[in-house]
């Protein structure tokens, strides 16, 4: 096994074309004896005699995880598990449990990462049913779960292919990998860490043989060190020679209960070291600084502050959102595509991911969450590439939205926020600090980390990682050009709510978007002119938003609607439509002193969609850890693709180039 082929030579992505994103059903029933039973592999989920005592020993004491965690990792940093059926979630909450109640363990392990990959995930109700079948039979031992049995139930909506970041606890992190694990092994994101142990629990191989086999085997070990152990139920004598062929050589073990035995691989010392991204050590404050008080800026912030970071935002503007977020209301809304693409993908990761963030904020009481849904008429569909109703049904299925016959799309997961007050909430952690009516700044490379300049007058500060997160703070870099991005103002109206507006109390989108009433006056958003904010003409636009949410909803002109005031902001758009999210530039080969700029910009209309899912990649790229997207939604979305796909055009047109 080359333990760090993973660092050197990505394996092929995937280039088969879905038809769609829905996963198939397992065909989950109760059988007569209540066991969880898949119709489509013929096999139980797990057993009814004693599931957690079967789990703990075949998987936690396989991999001998409390031991491994009581001792010092080579180099600090999560610990990384995967799984191989994820099924009822079962072996993950364990793993969680026993996390959370080893208070002993190595100030080196900075968390535990969790990887499921389930290509038949359970629906809600199966999935909720287990759980409440195990607590009436094992009673105490399923009790001490319910904590985190709850949490991860609460998530488990909406498992379209793809990757979710279900858990974000404080050091434990849950992604689920909605997919065929062949091709979500292919196509995991470039400089992942290699995992530190395997949980291999599909169905049996006699009943799921796709899961057993040697190809996905060595795909396991691309993702592994020496050091990483494997463990698993069945001791079938080709599984065990197709692991040990692999790189895992595998013993049999004493199984669990009726099983004489099962395969388990021992921890080897693991000499060899990878790439390393953390910036400095374990009890080392790290610092970063962000440059944009907007939604972009400050949800990278609170992400970073989460991991322990200090951050200091910085602004040319009074306050926060003065830019695109700086409008009264905004809406969470899914941007939908014809096709089930890598790009369909990211915008549904960041709006699930999103609302699970949404929510969380809300019960902790840090924001106002507004689940007003949303609806969605045909003429809010996109002019240049037409949205087909039947088309999207069958590449998102049912759960996100309901069809009309007209065409009108309901969202039940819609709502809207106070951009303005999410901001200050995110920004209220002691580790941020905020300066406002700040110069253009300067920075310059030092050998470790940046050394910024906002004016004269104060001193030059050093930070560990610098975050662009605003569209006008890209001018010094070749990226604004070779993006070419487009800056649009968007003006939207708040007009008195009168007797035929006030009826809608959920938001309404079509050729305009009008929001529920709020102390007494309702949000029309928003118009969209090609030129800058210095340039466009409210006056103009306020007609405009009073004109177009007139016809869009039919309302009769007595008494017309009043223009109260409005908010005119910029938005950026890059050529391809896709935000400008990762590092750039890009790290060169072999080089142990690149220093990239991490990139949040360009998010046009979807903000409150993609800016905290945005964030999320950033802090978890700069920290080193995994990130919960494929390599080509990454390449999708990395803001050196411009610059690489004009190479690219030069090296195939070299004539051209010359000419020009």
């Amino acid at each position: 096994m080359n333990p760090w082929h993973l660092f050197t030579v990505m394996t092929p992505p995937d280039t088969h074309k879905r038809q769609s994103l829905k996963p198939e059903d397992p065909l989950a029933e109760f059988d007569s004896g209540q066991e969880l039973r898949s119709e489509r592999f013929g096999d139980i989920y797990a057993s009814t005699l004693d599931p957690i005592g079967e789990s703990e020993h075949v998987f936690l004491n396989g991999n001998q995880l409390q031991k491994r965690w009581r001792e010092a990792p080579e180099t600090p940093g999560h610990f990384y598990i995967g799984e191989l059926g994820f099924g009822t979630g079962l072996n993950f909450l364990l793993t969680w449990k026993l996390w959370a109640e080893t208070e002993d363990k190595n100030p080196g392990w900075r968390g535990l990462h969790y990887a499921g990959f389930e290509a038949f995930p359970l629906s809600a109700g199966p999935m909720e049913a287990i759980h409440k079948n195990w607590l009436r039979q094992t009673g105490p031992d399923f009790e001490a779960l319910q904590p985190y049995a709850k949490r991860l139930l609460n998530q488990w909506q909406c498992l379209l292919i793809g990757v979710h970041r279900l858990i974000h606890d404080k050091s434990v992190i849950l992604d689920l990998h909605v997919d065929d694990a062949n091709i979500a092994l292919r196509q995991r994101a470039k400089h992942a860490p290699p995992m530190n142990a395997w949980f291999l629990d599909g169905f049996s191989p006699r009943r799921n043989p796709q899961l057993w086999q040697p190809e996905l085997f060595s795909l396991l070990a691309e993702h592994s060190t020496p050091a990483t152990t494997v463990a698993t139920y069945t001791s079938a004598g080709h599984v065990r020679r197709n692991l040990s062929e692999a790189g895992f050589p595998v013993e049999k073990v004493r199984g669990w209960g009726q099983k004489r035995h099962m395969l388990v691989s021992k921890k080897k010392t693991d000499n060899q070291s990878g790439p390393q991204h953390p910036l400095k050590g374990p009890g080392e404050r790290r610092k970063a600084l962000v440059m944009g008080a907007g939604l972009a800026g400050c949800t990278v912030a609170h992400a970073l502050a989460g991991r322990g970071w200090q951050v200091t935002i910085i602004d040319p503007a009074a306050g926060f959102g003065a830019g695109g977020s700086g409008i009264p209301q905004l809406a969470l809304r899914l941007r939908l595509f014809n096709t089930a693409s890598a790009a369909a993908q990211i915008y549904l990761q960041a709006y699930l991911f999103t609302h699970r963030w949404l929510i969380r904020l809300a019960l902790e009481g840090k924001i106002d969450w507004h689940g007003t849904q949303i609806t969605q008429s045909p003429t809010a569909m996109n002019k240049r590439k037409p949205l087909n109703a039947e088309r999207l049904t069958r590449v998102y299925g049912t759960a996100l939205f309901h069809a009309a016959k007209d065409g009108t799309l309901r969202f039940p997961l819609g709502g809207w926020v106070d951009p303005i007050k999410l901001c200050q909430a995110l920004c209220s952690d002691p580790d941020i600090s905020t300066r406002f009516n700040t110069a253009e700044p300067t920075f310059k490379a030092e050998q470790q980390g940046w050394r910024v300049q906002t004016n004269k007058e104060h001193l030059s500060e050093s930070a560990d990682a610098l975050i662009i997160a605003s569209p006008q703070a890209l001018d010094k870099l070749s990226i604004l050009n070779a993006a070419k991005l487009e800056f649009t103002t968007g003006i939207s109206t708040a007009v008195s709510s009168s007797n035929e507006t006030d009826k809608h109390r959920h938001i309404v989108t079509g050729s305009r978007s009008l929001f529920p009433v709020r102390e007494n006056t309702q949000l029309i958003s928003a118009t969209y002119q090609r030129c800058r904010a210095a340039a466009s003409d409210a006056r103009a636009a306020d007609q405009e938003n009073l004109a177009a949410i007139a016809q869009m909803l039919q309302l009769s002109s007595n008494p017309p609607l009043r223009a109260l005031n409005h908010y005119q902001r910029e938005r950026a758009n890059t050529s391809d439509r896709m935000p400008l999210i990762g590092r750039y530039p890009e790290p060169a080969p072999d080089s142990a002193s690149n220093h990239p700029i991490f990139i949040s910009s360009a998010h046009g209309s979807t903000g409150l969609a993609t800016c905290p899912f945005a964030a999320e990649l950033i802090a978890a790229d700069i920290c080193g850890e995994t990130l919960p997207l494929t390599e080509e939604q990454r390449l999708l979305l990395d803001p050196n693709r411009f610059e690489r796909r004009a190479q690219k055009k030069a090296r195939a047109h070299p004539s051209e180039n010359r000419k020009s």
